[in-house]
Formats: structure tokens, sequence, C-alpha cells
């Protein structure tokens, strides 16, 4: 089983729009990844899911665009920058198809930590917006396996 973890593009500030939807820079730069993705032939994920907030919502729309999951994008709980990590750490024991999760930081980071070393407060891992980590599920542990970064 593979994971894609990904933080939402580039979004506008909350001064310039209260909904904070992407920006120009952030569709840009899903759209590339997206492409790159594809280029990579990364395999693809059954669903994608994404936090309730405009921009994660945004990025998994134009994620799926490109990628097409057989599931299509599912906006789901226990996403947001401080939900607790461990909803999601439970949640995807459940799961024997890959998956993309958009998100936001600080939680994808903490998620990643626990996953990969079992500690949410290892701080290994950096995510930039629209960069996409994989990490793959063999038996019971968690490894990082490949990143897709924008330009």
């Amino acid at each position: 089983m593979k994971i894609y973890l990904i933080q939402h593009g580039k979004a506008k500030s909350e001064q310039e729009d209260k909904e904070r939807p992407l920006n120009f820079d952030g569709i840009e730069q899903t759209k590339k990844v997206a492409l790159k993705f594809l280029d990579k032939n990364l395999v693809k994920p059954h669903t994608i899911f994404c936090s309730k907030k405009l921009r994660a919502k945004q990025t998994a729309e134009i994620l799926a665009e490109f990628i097409k999951p057989i599931n299509g994008v599912k906006e789901t709980d226990g996403l947001n920058p401080d939900d607790d990590v461990r909803i999601w750490y439970e949640k995807i024991k459940n799961f024997n198809e890959d998956i993309m999760i958009v998100g936001h930081l600080p939680h994808l980071k903490k998620f990643c930590s626990l996953l990969i070393f079992q500690n949410e407060n290892h701080d290994a891992i950096n995510f930039i917006n629209s960069g996409i980590i994989c990490i793959e599920k063999i038996n019971e542990e968690y490894k990082l396996l490949d990143t897709v970064l924008p330009d």
C-alpha cells in the first residue's frame, strides 16, 4: 500500500480572501506536480482524501483531473492543521488500497513522522506546497519511498 501525502498548493492570504483559495502559483504548481506524478508512473491512488478547507479541496481536485483516482475526491474530517494525527494513523490501518491525502501543516508533518519514525514530533521531513511525499506500507512498517516536487 502506498500513501501519498500532499501539502495544499500556495493559497491567498487571509487578508486577500478569508476562504484562502489557491493563488495562481498554487494552481500552476499543483498542475506541474500532477504531470510529474504521471511521468514517474507512480501507482494511481484509489481515493484522494482532503480536508474541508478550500485550498486543500482545490489542490485535490486539480490532482484528480490529471491522476483520475478510482474513487475520486472525498472531503473528510481529521485533516485540519491542528487535528490529532492519531485519527488518521488508526484510520489507514483499515485501508489496503493506495490513497492520497491532501492537507495542511503541521498535521501532515506530524502524521508523516508518526508513520515513519513512530514519533509525531520527529522533525526530519519537510513539506512544501504542492509537493508529494510517497510512503509505502510493507507489513506494519512505513518507509519513505519517493517525492514529487514542483520546480
